[in-house]
Parts: structure tokens; C-alpha cells; sequence
């Protein structure tokens, strides 16, 4: 699970971690793999797939 493996990561280090994500509001939950990524103070997630379109709507 993706959050056991941040729980070893602080905001000193850069750092990869691959898992699978969803939108927590959303009730049917769509899940997709991604890897959060942290480097140099800014985090960016890396999806491999997209949620549905009219899920931001």
C-alpha cells in the first residue's frame, strides 16, 4: 500500500512512490496507478491511466 511506503519518507529527501490513487469524494471509487513524486519541494502525481472526464464537473 502506497501509504505504508510514505510513512518512512520525510520532506529532506526526494523521493518516488509508486501506488494506486483515487478522488476520495468520489462514492464509486475509481482507482488508478500512479507514482507521487517529490523533488526539490514540489510534488507532482504521475497517473497511468485518467479518472472518468465529467469527474471534475
Amino acid at each position: 500500500m502506497a501509504l505504508d511506503k510514505l510513512n518512512n519518507k520525510d520532506l529532506n529527501q526526494n523521493f518516488k512512490v509508486k501506488g494506486v490513487w483515487w478522488i476520495p469524494s468520489k462514492e464509486d471509487k475509481q482507482e488508478i496507478a500512479g507514482e507521487l513524486i517529490y523533488e526539490n519541494g514540489h510534488i507532482t502525481l504521475e497517473l497511468f491511466g485518467s479518472f472518468e472526464e465529467d469527474i471534475f464537473i
